[in-house]
């Protein structure tokens, strides 16, 4: 290597460049360093869908849902769960068509007839009596009433409360499958306990305004609890395979008589 002044001055330079490029590198790296860190970008926010609102009961039970009640509990008997649904103190008012298409003349046990000399409206209401049914003794415990009586609710498949279209006469009742039924307890007021006997009432309607389509029977009350137990529902069934009758136990408050078509009630009796 070349020993003089000049090859020692290029060498110094070199030197000089080798350690300016090493420091100035350094120096970028460091700079890289002490950057700062951005910040990650927050996460998109997730909005919180509001959960589905809960179904608001009726405030008042009508025929649907009544026959809803029912058909639940005919459900859970059919699957072999106990009907345990607390429904006490829910209100119901629903309407039972009779006397549909003509005047029964005391052929049905509920019906009406009218006397066009006197322009009498004869209304006749009978409760079912089911103090000595069968099924009572599965419902509730021994001892526990001394009376049972009640209302089937006829084509508990539809939820209208009018007479059918093309159908004569009142709607059979024995071929229901739901029905309300009032449980009298062995200290209830004896007095109140039907057995039988029908509610019945005579009034004067104009000719132009007899009910030729049919009535309406209204009940009207509060659901309750069978006696000895907190269940509102009792369901039974002959078999598996058979479908299961269910009746809702109630307390009634109220049975009227409407014309469906006017609107006018025609009888009312407070219980």
């Amino acid at each position: 290597m070349d020993g003089s002044p000049k090859g020692s001055e290029i060498r110094n330079w070199l030197a000089a460049g080798v350690l300016g490029i090493a420091l100035a590198g350094g120096g970028y790296l460091v700079g890289l360093d002490s950057r700062p860190v951005p910040a990650p970008s927050p996460a998109p926010e997730t909005i919180a869908k509001d959960p589905e609102p809960a179904p608001v009961p009726e405030a008042v039970l009508g025929r649907a849902g009544l026959l809803r009640i029912a058909a639940a509990a005919a459900d859970r008997f059919a699957g072999g769960a106990a009907v345990t649904t607390p429904l006490a103190g829910r209100r119901f008012r629903v309407g039972i068509p009779f006397g549909c298409g003509s005047p029964s003349e005391g052929r049905e046990p509920t019906g009406w007839s009218y006397d066009e000399q006197s322009q009498a409206l004869r209304i006749r209401v009978t409760p079912v009596d089911w103090t000595d049914a069968e099924w009572l003794a599965s419902a509730v415990p021994e001892g526990a009433v001394d009376a049972v009586d009640g209302f089937w609710l006829p084509r508990p498949w539809t939820s209208s409360e009018r007479c059918p279209a093309e159908d004569a006469g009142t709607p059979r009742q024995s071929g229901s499958s739901v029905g309300l039924a009032r449980f009298f307890g062995t200290e209830s007021d004896r007095s109140e306990r039907r057995r039988g006997r029908p509610f019945e009432i005579v009034t004067k309607v104009e000719p132009d305004s007899v009910p030729r389509d049919g009535l309406q029977l209204v009940l009207e009350g509060r659901v309750a609890q069978l006696p000895g137990g907190t269940a509102s529902v009792h369901c039974h069934a002959a078999s598996q395979a058979d479908r299961p009758t269910c009746r809702i136990a109630v307390e009634f408050e109220r049975i009227a008589v409407m014309d469906p078509n006017s609107g006018t009630e025609l009888a009312n009796w407070r219980l």
